[in-house]
């Protein structure tokens, strides 16, 4: 009895402490709702002003279908569709969503970082204080404001956001399984990986990296848990087909990739070598938070011609490798 009063003594404690983490962060966000637009959100969402109620439905589709950045993102376009009334006058409402989009996903981190503490093997308390440094970490740390602030960057918060449902889901199912309930194991899991794998891409590419961090789970936390029957089928039709038609599509589009880069004045290659070291930057500023350093501008920033041009380009691969 003890124990379990311990227990909920902890949930409750903790769980206002998350609470309160919520509200600190929407206090210190709330005052730059109130900035502009900037940069890339006109050139991608101008066609918004399109969007009419006479031809409402047609209108929203014809902005998912060519509006923006890419029509390959119909499910960021179409939260920026359904806010079309507030443009172009609006910021604050547009603003005011991706804010919502980061607590949410901030929600998302805490269960996910309690789901991952219990794989650690950690107590109920130290699970509790993992999930909510982890937390505080993401919602607090400086490079989320030019995420949460940055209009069309919504799009990176809506595929991060389906890739820590998948995340979330697919851990509810692998658990299940270990239990040997394979029906609603192999369903939820397959739920992870599939529903919540196409919402992450369709809301910006990058969501294909669910598939990876599935892998990195498989490979590390998740290798003790059993694998039942089928398993081997599983993972190969979710799993290694998808990432097999990724790099297959890269390999067939390589030529139309490299023509991009005609009009810039870096190749793929020093492009590669150039994000090693941007890699590099970014995990600094996450430990070293020097105020300036976090702006969106970034012209200045030295491209890799070599491996040795600049000298730091190969330090920062092998710390990438390693």
């Amino acid at each position: 009895m003890n124990t379990k009063n311990s227990h909920f003594t902890l949930e409750i404690t903790y769980g206002g402490l998350f609470f309160l983490l919520l509200l600190v962060t929407l206090g210190l966000y709330w005052s730059g709702l109130y900035s502009t637009f900037m940069l890339d959100d006109s050139p991608n969402l101008d066609n918004l002003e399109k969007i009419t109620d006479e031809a409402l439905w047609s209108s929203m589709g014809q902005f998912i279908a060519g509006g923006g950045v890419s029509s390959a993102r119909p499910l960021s376009l179409l939260t920026f569709a359904l806010q079309f009334y507030d443009w172009p006058h609006g910021p604050w409402a547009f603003k005011y969503v991706n804010l919502m989009i980061h607590l949410l996903n901030g929600c998302l981190v805490f269960w996910l970082s309690l789901l991952l503490a219990r794989l650690l093997v950690l107590s109920t308390e130290r699970g509790l204080i993992l999930a909510l440094l982890t937390t505080a970490l993401w919602l607090l740390h400086p490079l989320q404001v030019s995420t949460v602030l940055y209009v069309v960057q919504r799009m990176t918060q809506l595929s991060t956001l389906f890739t820590l449902v998948g995340l979330i889901t697919y851990l509810k199912g692998r658990q299940l399984l270990a239990e040997n309930k394979l029906s609603k194991g192999f369903l939820t899991i397959s739920l992870g990986i599939g529903l919540s794998g196409i919402f992450a891409v369709s809301s910006k590419e990058n969501g294909v990296l669910l598939l990876l961090y599935v892998l990195a789970l498989e490979m590390t936390l998740l290798q003790m848990l059993p694998k039942p029957v089928h398993w081997k089928i599983w993972f190969t039709t979710f799993i290694y087909a998808p990432i097999a038609a990724i790099i297959l599509y890269f390999v067939v589009t390589f030529d139309k990739i490299l023509q991009v880069y005609i009009i810039r004045d870096f190749t793929l290659g020093e492009r590669l070598l150039t994000e090693s070291r941007v890699l590099t930057e970014y995990l600094a500023k996450m430990l070293l938070l020097h105020p300036y350093d976090f702006g969106l501008f970034h012209d200045d920033f030295v491209i890799s011609r070599g491996l040795f041009d600049p000298s730091t380009t190969i330090f920062a691969i092998i710390l990438v490798v390693v």
